[in-house]
């Protein structure tokens, strides 16, 4: 029997490895629908309220705040650098942009903690906090730093430019992402990172067909330095295959997860149940399928490029319970494990969190069909039992009750 590879919870780190955190960003419409609460603004960002130049100081009788934006790069003025006005411990905010002169004014405004950041396209974004009083006119100086860069063209072995690689910098201590500036490599393979702070940092190639890349070892001292880096991808292995019901027949839009030690690919079944992961590295990997009102199903150790996987889910089960506790805490995680045949243990199948009702009550649905210990984790409290029940295909298994004690 082959040494497994990796067991069942792995399979959720590469998952969130592989999604690195992407930033979510706001557009213009975005926030001119979402900050209406600081003040109107223009369909071009600007606070509607604002004129092109400043204008006289706010008048003695006029309560209200106001701050004055001035953005300066190397000693000029920055136009159109984009400012985030945000009401702190508040859900408001609002985005504008500076003038030609590089500067701006925000008035009207209600006495109170504000956080600032200034972001222009090549500078490291510039970040602060403020308090403005009641009749106060606060300063906010930005005076924004290049920034270090890193560029370069992406292609394959035989030269041919690869677009839409995503380009991220890592940081060198923990081979994280050190932000959330993704870049994605134009039609010519070219790439740019750019406004890179001081630090240790590496660069990090992914594409959905090609094996992945990291550059590490880039120092960034004064915040000026620029690197070329130019690199060729290899075509990466592949699984392909698909999948059933128990009835033989495809199940569209099933998900697709496969892994190995170094990449993780996700894709979705089609409508005729055929799939296909690509961008794997050449060693053996672990691949699952999985779909609600479906139970998952786990496949390991399969060799590269193998293009004969075939899953057959069976319908899902439910589990549900409640708990015997004498208080409800504001979150609780249910864990099923089961004994596996393949790896001769116990491991951890499914592992959720919920908010229970005051009731304590719980359900776990898309339950794999086969027997499972519950386990239930809550602070403050263990449990006194751990109850082995068996799932049904398409059944509810319910009337389980676990009874729950406080820690010393």
């Amino acid at each position: 029997m082959k040494r497994a590879l990796i067991v069942l919870p792995a399979f959720a780190l590469l998952l969130a490895a592989f999604l690195a955190f992407r930033k979510t960003s706001i557009t213009e419409k975005g926030a001119r629908q979402s900050s209406s609460k600081l003040g109107p603004v223009t369909p071009e960002g600007r606070p509607a309220t604002l004129p092109a130049s400043p204008s006289p100081a706010t008048s003695k009788t006029d309560n209200s705040a106001a701050i004055r934006f001035v953005v300066t790069m190397r000693n000029q003025p920055v136009p159109d650098a984009r400012i985030t006005v945000a009401k702190t411990g508040t859900g408001d905010f609002m985005m504008f942009k500076t003038e030609v002169d590089g500067t701006q004014w925000l008035r009207a405004l209600v006495p109170w903690e504000y956080g600032i950041s200034v972001e222009q396209e090549d500078a490291i974004p510039f970040t602060t906090e403020i308090f403005v009083d009641s009749g106060e006119t606060a300063i906010v100086t930005a005076d924004l730093k290049a920034g270090g860069r890193v560029t370069g063209t992406i292609t394959d072995r035989v030269g041919r430019p690869i677009p839409d690689t995503g380009v991220l910098l890592l940081d060198q201590a923990t081979n994280a992402p050190a932000n959330m500036d993704e870049v994605k490599s134009d039609k010519d393979g070219h790439y740019a990172l750019k406004r890179i702070a001081s630090g240790d940092f590496g660069v990090r190639f992914r594409h959905v067909r090609f094996k992945p890349l990291d550059r590490m070892g880039l120092v960034f001292r004064g915040g000026s330095e620029d690197y070329r880096i130019d690199v060729v991808l290899e075509i990466g292995a592949f699984l392909s295959g698909r999948v059933l019901d128990e009835s033989n027949m495809p199940i569209e839009g099933a998900e697709i997860l496969a892994t190995n030690i170094e990449t993780a690919g996700i894709t979705k079944s089609a409508a005729d149940g055929s799939f296909s992961v690509t961008g794997l590295t050449d060693g053996l990997a672990n691949i699952s399928a999985s779909k609600s009102g479906y139970g998952r199903i786990v496949k390991r150790n399969l060799p590269r490029n193998s293009s004969d996987v075939l899953f057959r889910l069976p319908k899902a089960g439910t589990i549900a319970g409640r708990l015997k506790i004498d208080f409800v805490p504001a979150q609780t995680q249910i864990i099923l494990s089961r004994y596996d045949e393949e790896l001769r243990q116990v491991i951890p199948a499914e592992s959720r969190f919920f908010s229970l009702p005051t009731t304590a009550t719980f359900e776990v649905a898309d339950v794999a069909p086969g027997s499972y210990w519950v386990e239930v984790q809550a602070e403050g409290y263990e449990a006194a039992d751990r109850p082995q029940i068996t799932v049904e295909s398409g059944r509810t298994t319910d009337q389980i009750v676990i009874s729950m004690r406080k820690k010393n």
